[in-house]
This record gives structure tokens, sequence and C-alpha cells, in this order.
């Protein structure tokens, strides 16, 4: 989902080095929140981040799915729509 070729490519190193730290700071800075984010990966994916601050064992945990499917189903309807052109009758009078 992450285009990595294996685990070792990213084995030991900060999270920040694949993953955008704003929601994981989002959540800790506000105890008791779960962060939600949709992002579009480099790699056109597009992924939901839920973060979940865990209080007893201090850790963040963190869910990736994996929505391309349903975003890019969206985009298709979105583009099959004709634009609103708002009203186009004459004013005045």
């Amino acid at each position: 989902m992450l285009n990595l070729r294996s685990q070792a490519d990213v084995l030991g190193d900060p999270v920040i080095r694949i993953l955008d730290p704003a929601p994981f700071l989002k959540v800790l800075e506000t105890p008791g929140t779960a962060g939600r984010a949709r992002t579009s990966q480099s790699i056109s994916r597009y992924v939901e981040q839920t973060i979940v601050a865990d209080a007893a064992s201090h850790l963040l945990v963190c869910i990736l799915r994996d929505v391309t499917d349903e975003e890019t189903e969206r985009e298709k309807k979105e583009s099959d729509q004709p634009p609103d052109r708002g009203d186009c009758r004459p004013r005045g009078g």
C-alpha cells in the first residue's frame, strides 16, 4: 500500500519517513481523541488513517485502510455530473 519493496527499507527509521506526522501530533495534543485523515499518496493511492492514543501503554496506534477504489469511484461520479452553472436568468427589470 505504501509502495515499499521490503520491511528493511524502513525498519528502524522514524515513521515520518513514510507518513505525515501532523495527524499524530494532533492526537497527542488533544487527549481522548481519535484522528482520521484521508490522504493521497504519491503512488496514486488514497489511504485513510485512523490514529488512536493508548494512554495505558503510551503508544499511538495507526490503522491504515486503502480507500483508492472508493475515491476513484467518487471522482468518476463527480466528473460525470454537469458543472453547476448557477442561476442564468436575467436580473433586474
